[in-house]
């Protein structure tokens, strides 16, 4: 079992990196937050700084790493190691041990302030300019859609993709340095994983059936300029309650219905979820397709998606803990 990071420093001309063996590391990433985060502890003593450049000692030593510096992790089994994480250090507590706390590319729009107004302007141009001067890139997954009527001032980045989740009904997350914002979880193309329970998996009793007694309506409304309501809804189905949730004025027909479509699925969701946990291998990230069979309960068996994954590093091993949602056989 492997486990290796590097962490490279962005405040000198010539960036140092560091290849460091953590004594742990902890990494979450979910389609369900913005932000991908990583906890890492080391030892303190070995990475503090011991003197000045010229080789007079310090009056008081500092540690190493410092605030924006670019942390890169990996994980896996002699060969068979690949990358679990690449964002930024966020914050350092220097405890005994130390504890460096990372977050993913959001990180470079922390301390973005946006000050923009459009009469007209789509999806991916208002966050192409929102990211514009860092790292981030738009996906090209992202929804083409045009917003109208759109007016931000000195409004905070990360603030803006929640104005993107809460007016647009979006789902918005980070595809490592890629930010993608669309009506459905299911657009990227992801790979597909494979798992037999009880065979190369460690644990799966939280894997059970949801049954839904109250089959719930979802309806769009859309307030217009006359003060009256506009109601989207799947009318081809009685359901046995309603839950109205609100959309910006403006947004196109076809994207209501996408979002109704998309929001009744999560409501009426029927069939297994939950948590299984694995090895490291086969490595599994957010927003895969998770194949499962499992010989004890068949009825557990057909794919899955991976709404969240959890991956720890320690002396006690290593583990991933999806949490998956079904999608059928």
């Amino acid at each position: 079992m492997k486990c290796s990071l590097s962490i490279a420093s962005v405040n000198n001309n010539e960036p140092v990196i560091r290849a460091i063996k953590p004594s742990a590391v902890s990494v979450k990433k979910s389609v369900t937050d913005i932000v991908d985060t990583a906890e890492i502890t080391l030892p303190l003593n070995p990475y503090l700084q011991q003197d000045n450049t010229d080789g007079t000692l310090l009056q008081q030593r500092n540690i190493v790493f410092n605030t924006g510096d670019k942390v890169r992790i990996t994980m896996g089994y002699d060969d068979d190691t690949t990358e679990r994480f690449a964002g930024f250090i966020a914050r350092i507590d220097k405890t005994v041990p130390m504890r460096i706390y990372c977050e993913g590319y959001a990180f470079l729009l922390r301390d973005v302030v946006f000050n923009r107004s459009y009469t007209s302007v789509t999806l991916k141009q208002l966050l192409a300019d929102l990211v514009s001067g860092t790292e981030i890139r738009i996906s090209p997954y992202t929804a083409d859609v045009t917003i109208p009527n759109v007016f931000f001032k000195n409004t905070p980045a990360l603030k803006v993709l929640e104005w993107v989740q809460k007016e647009l009904l979006c789902r918005v997350w980070f595809d490592d340095s890629e930010l993608y914002a669309g009506t459905s979880l299911f657009t990227l193309p992801k790979p597909t994983t494979q798992f037999r329970l009880g065979y190369n998996t460690i644990k799966d009793d939280a894997l059970q059936r949801i049954e839904q007694t109250n089959r719930v309506q979802i309806t769009i409304v859309e307030k217009q300029k006359t003060g009256s309501t506009k109601k989207v809804k799947d009318a081809t189905k009685k359901y046995d309650a309603t839950k109205e949730i609100r959309i910006r004025p403006g947004m196109p027909d076809f994207v209501k219905n996408q979002i109704a479509t998309e929001l009744q699925k999560v409501a009426n969701h029927q069939g297994f979820s939950g948590k299984i946990t694995t090895f490291l291998v086969p490595r599994v990230d957010k927003a895969y397709t998770v194949e499962i069979t499992d010989n004890r309960y068949p009825e557990r068996a057909g794919r899955y998606f991976a709404e969240t994954v959890e991956t720890s590093f320690s002396p006690s091993g290593g583990r991933q803990t999806i949490k998956l949602s079904y999608y059928g056989k």
